[in-house]
């Protein structure tokens, strides 16, 4: 068997699911637990996150995120358990914050903090 000439030059051509698990097994990538009205659930590492939940965030579509990133069973029982669009978007900007993502795209922004007079 033959190598097929790379893109690169090189003789072998990537392989870019191998190289993916190397670079996941390497870093410290950890899911994104947290409850809601007692249960527990878990988000995905968010290196691992389909495209199509980020095109769904991208598109302000916070819901169908959430159902992509957990399973449509999953995400049906939080939100028959009263999920609130408020609480989606700080389940959100939590689970951005811990994979280091200083903000989602098309969350809104945070409060400003309220100033007193002095």
């Amino acid at each position: 068997m033959t190598a097929r000439q790379g893109a690169n030059g090189h003789g072998t051509t990537f392989d870019l699911v191998a190289a993916a698990k190397a670079a996941q097994a390497e870093a410290d990538d950890r899911p994104f637990p947290f409850t809601y009205k007692g249960k527990r659930y878990q988000m995905p590492p968010a290196r691992g996150w389909p495209i199509e939940a980020l095109g769904q965030l991208a598109a302000g579509n916070l819901e169908g995120a959430l159902s992509e990133l957990l399973g449509a069973d999953t995400y049906a029982k939080l939100t028959k358990a009263g999920l609130t669009v408020g609480e989606l978007n700080v389940l959100f900007a939590a689970a951005g914050r811990e994979a280091g993502f200083p903000s989602l795209p098309n969350l809104p922004a945070p409060a400003a903090p309220s100033s007193t007079p002095t």
